[in-house]
């Protein structure tokens, strides 16, 4: 059987049959006393390849595999798995009917009451009655007014949407943002304190650093290998970075260019050129795999809110060609680990002539960069600031 969506029915057996487990949830700490938190985010939901909700997974597992001072769960209750991915397809319909990309609502809010644990850990949604003294880690994001506009948004509904914000800032124990930028933008559109804002960043478990052996024999070996990863290629930059491939190639550089994209917001026409390979979307390992074999990992977004793929790439030392933007210029610690650039092949095409003609920059760069990824984005240092911002959640 099918919904009216296309969704199969059969999807939302896992959440029907899932048991209510209300008696163990009201226990506040695991048997041996670590505090255990709940995250207000399904077990299961009907987009798997969602990146905030596969966020929320990984952190759990992360967690829950790894420290051993908290863990932490998903929600497994029947009612709350049902609802939202019950709100999740009543969004998409009514945004297919009425032409938008989304339905717009201030934030998502979480269904029924709160059982019973040490903390809970919200990214996005929020309790509509959270219990006096809950403590609760609120994880979202500044609001880009202008983006909100340009998808359709009216005055009044950006205006519902800041003023949900703002509110949730206050009653929230401490908030989270992804990155020191957003952190930096959030507190001054909301005017909070940034003491009480935990910096998260997205958790990576296909993501390892790569060896200085591998980097150093990867970037003295030719031909150069550019890589670019984006479902949504133009909006990505794919076209303007095909016209600076092929200047490069123009100027006799050897170098191939591996595109992984779905196009899912229109396609790009390439060339007819063997050096060009255009693959469908991949696996996470794969995607990976490319990586470590690239010297250039390029994505010039016109509009890109944060990037993972950008931490990836310094993961695998393939040196990362991004939009000259404050939150890549932030990741990017100011060109120092990676290449900035204007929406321009020509500005595109000069960087990439010149990570390709200077086999020593390219790979101080990229030694450069696996040592910031270790630093601030492996899984030991992510993990560390959970542990960090929970210890803070707890005390209120």
């Amino acid at each position: 059987m099918t919904l009216a969506s296309g969704f199969p029915l059969s999807l939302f057996v896992p959440a029907i049959k899932s048991k209510i487990m209300d008696d163990e949830m009201s226990k506040l700490a695991t048997e041996d006393g670590v505090p255990r938190g709940l995250c207000l985010s399904p077990r299961w939901f009907i987009r798997p390849k969602n990146t905030d909700w596969l966020h929320t997974v990984y952190a759990a597992n992360l967690l829950t595999q790894s420290s051993k001072r908290f863990t932490l769960e998903l929600d497994k209750r029947a009612v709350s798995v049902g609802r939202s991915n019950y709100t999740y397809i009543r969004k998409f319909l009514l945004g297919r009917a009425l032409g938008r990309s989304a339905i717009f609502t201030p934030y998502e809010q979480y269904p029924g009451k709160l059982p019973g644990y040490d903390f809970f850990y919200s990214y996005g949604t929020f309790p509509t009655d959270a219990p006096s003294g809950a403590r609760i880690l609120w994880h979202d994001g500044p609001t880009d007014v202008d983006v909100l506009m340009r998808r359709g948004l009216s005055v009044a509904e950006v205006d519902r949407c800041l003023r949900a914000k703002r509110d949730i800032a206050q009653v929230a124990t401490r908030l989270a943002m992804s990155s020191e930028y957003s952190k930096q933008l959030f507190c001054q559109q909301f005017e909070v304190d940034a003491a009480r804002v935990d910096v998260l960043p997205f958790v990576l478990p296909f993501t390892q650093a790569i060896d200085d052996e591998r980097l150093t024999a990867k970037h003295v070996a030719g031909p150069i290998k550019i890589l670019f990863v984006g479902r949504a290629a133009r909006r990505k930059g794919l076209d303007l970075l095909v016209t600076a491939f092929q200047s490069l190639r123009a100027r006799g550089v050897e170098a191939t260019l591996t595109i992984v994209s779905e196009m899912q917001d229109g396609p790009v026409a390439l060339p007819d050129d063997p050096a060009i390979e255009l693959l469908p979307a991949l696996p996470p390992l794969e995607i990976q795999r490319l990586m470590s074999a690239a010297h250039i990992f390029a994505m010039p977004s016109r509009e890109e809110s944060y990037g993972i793929v950008y931490i990836e790439a310094l993961a695998a030392g393939a040196v990362p060609i991004a939009p000259d933007k404050p939150q890549q210029r932030m990741m990017l610690q100011n060109g120092d680990i990676g290449c900035l650039v204007s929406p321009s092949p020509d500005d595109i095409a000069e960087r990439l002539v010149k990570l390709s003609e200077n086999n020593s920059l390219r790979l101080e760069m990229a030694r450069r960069g696996v040592e910031a990824f270790t630093k601030h984005y492996s899984k030991a240092a992510v993990l560390e600031r959970f542990e960090q911002a929970f210890d803070m959640t707890l005390k209120g």
